[in-house]
């Protein structure tokens, strides 16, 4: 079972497990928060292959992407039919899947319930199936606390847990591990089992497997300090790992007069550290020379995005050597905001897609202008 926070990354996901692995809708549900998410995917898949969306609150129209067997555990139809008779299918497509992939809020209900039975369900999943937490990165403080309860109840009914992420802290690797040796201290006593607990680190390079008892913390924390040395060390060995993209952290010095020269002051140094940037990492089209680059200058709020694109546009101080092109995306306000923003990463995803195109066809189809471009 995949647990993830994008919607449309839960439709690629399962894209990919059909694709890579082979599994049929007899053998894979796809569950996410938004029917009109996944007509759009669908749709997308039938012009091109790309799309990313960024989650947003979820409803109650979830769409499941999953053929339901003949035979169903009829002990459990109350689970799935309400007073009038009717079943509710998305409820036995939680269940039944062999190979669940879901956006996260269809697990939390399982702890975060406060009344009723809506619990009951993916309870019932969590025990027997293994949790697998993807990108746990994207999810902020009040997510974290939840997802660490349910890390909890999954090791009390005897599941495994894996979280996937390139970025996790150590401080919330730790806590995810007491949360779940919490949990399995529990399932142990209920099985009179042994209540060590396995461990497992894992990279493109190597892989770390340790055992702990109860309440030995400073064991855990000392193995993955060990595979982060590690890991630190590849990634600092240039000759085996050399660097493809270099960043900067940018110093802007804060001016004496007012606001407005606050925000241009700031935005020149954008600006300055968006052409050092493309010199830096600019790639040459074989056939012209052209040199290329595609970046990203990411803003917390609209309005200084907006403010920023008005001013990197109307600027005349780029070098006489670089055109540059910019799309700003500000889709929280947008009317119809799942079609909106489907819209809008369907083009970008295309355009930044390494996969769909050759080498020199991304050269070719970037260098239809007159001038290079950033």
């Amino acid at each position: 079972m995949l647990a993830l926070g994008l919607r449309t990354l839960t439709l690629q996901t399962g894209d990919e497990y059909r694709e890579r692995i082979g599994l049929d809708n007899g053998e894979l549900a796809v569950m996410i928060g938004s029917q009109a998410v996944s007509d759009l995917h669908r749709q997308t898949q039938e012009d091109s292959p790309l799309g990313s969306e960024s989650a947003v609150s979820v409803g109650e129209n979830n769409d499941i992407d999953f053929d339901i067997p003949e035979q169903a555990l009829s002990v459990l139809g109350t689970l799935w039919t309400n007073r009038a008779g009717q079943v509710d299918s998305r409820k036995q497509k939680l269940l039944y899947a062999p190979v669940l992939a879901c956006t996260i809020d269809h697990l939390m209900a399982a702890t975060e319930t406060a009344r009723g039975g809506r619990h009951i369900l993916p309870s019932l999943r969590l025990l027997s199936s293994d949790l697998v937490i993807d990108e746990i990165d994207d999810f902020d403080g009040d997510d974290l606390v939840a997802i660490g309860r349910l890390i909890n109840l999954t090791a009390m009914l005897g599941c495994k847990v894996m979280i996937s992420s390139a970025t996790i802290t150590p401080a919330l690797a730790e806590g995810y591990f007491n949360a779940y040796q919490a949990g399995w201290r529990l399932f142990a006593a209920a099985r009179e089992a042994k209540p060590a607990i396995g461990c497992a680190w894992f990279d493109e390079n190597d892989n770390r497997v340790a055992a702990f008892p109860l309440d030995a913390i400073e064991t855990y924390r000392a193995e993955h300090q060990a595979f982060i040395a590690k890991r630190c060390t590849f990634l600092q060995n240039t000759k085996l790992n050399p660097p493809r993209r270099i960043g900067e952290l940018i110093e802007v010095a804060k001016p004496e007069a007012g606001a407005n020269d606050i925000e241009t002051a700031y935005f020149s140094n954008i600006q300055a550290a968006v052409i050092r940037q493309h010199r830096r990492h600019a790639s040459a089209d074989p056939h012209n020379g052209k040199r290329v680059s595609f970046g990203v200058v990411r803003m917390a709020n609209i309005p200084p995005c907006i403010a920023l694109t008005r001013y990197l546009a109307h600027s005349t101080d780029w070098p006489a050597d670089v055109d540059i092109r910019i799309m700003a995306t500000t889709v929280s306000k947008c009317c119809c905001c799942d079609t909106a923003r489907k819209s809008i990463w369907t083009k970008s995803s295309n355009a930044l897609n390494r996969q769909r195109f050759t080498k020199t066809q991304r050269y070719v189809g970037m260098s239809t202008r007159a001038k290079p471009k950033i």
